[in-house]
C-alpha cells in the first residue's frame, strides 16, 4: 500500500503540509504518516557557526 509522509514540527507551515498530505492521501486510499521532528540545541550547527567552533 502506498503512503504519504509529512514532516511536522508544530509550526503553521507544518500544519499546512499536514493538511496537504491528507488531501493527497485520502482520495487515493493511501495511508498518511506524520513524522515529528525537532532539533536539540547544539546538535547541528547553524550555518558557519559550526565551522567557527571547530577551528
Amino acid at each position: 500500500m502506498s503512503h504519504v509522509v509529512v514532516g511536522v514540527d508544530g509550526s503553521a507551515g507544518a500544519d499546512a503540509a499536514l493538511a496537504f498530505g491528507f488531501e493527497e492521501a485520502a482520495p487515493r486510499g493511501w495511508r498518511l504518516r506524520a513524522v515529528y521532528g525537532c532539533r536539540k540545541p547544539g546538535a547541528a550547527p547553524d550555518g558557519d557557526a559550526g565551522d567557527a567552533r571547530a577551528g
